[in-house]
């Protein structure tokens, strides 16, 4: 591990993030834990461990199948994906000739 792994109080900086596991959960739901590490690119116990903390904060679920465990979003557990700032949606109108605002952005994504 070199320096550049840690934050500047020493703590070890993980190279994925949580929603980069949360988001290889939505794409396979439900996934096993090895199909998630294989999408993120780490291996199965990496993913086991973080997969784990996710299901601790609630984000996640698991279920046991045969000696297998199935990973699932939690309900209320949003998943940001890949916004494509070029997508003919942000050109969309609310009314004939009136741009959309931030506001009506979030009612469209997040209602």
């Amino acid at each position: 591990m070199s320096e550049n792994d840690r934050d500047d109080r020493g703590y070890f900086q993980a190279e994925h993030d949580d929603q980069k596991y949360l988001a290889a959960v939505a794409n396979r739901e439900p996934a096993g834990t090895s199909e998630i590490a294989e999408e993120v690119g780490v291996t199965r116990q990496n993913a086991d461990k973080r997969l784990r903390r996710l299901e601790d904060q609630g984000k996640v679920s698991c279920k046991k199948i045969g000696t297998s465990l199935v990973w699932s979003l939690e309900e209320d557990t949003h998943v940001v994906q890949r916004v494509d700032p070029d997508d003919a949606f942000w050109e969309t109108e609310t009314y004939a000739g009136e741009e959309m605002s931030a506001e009506d952005i979030d009612d469209v994504l997040y209602s």
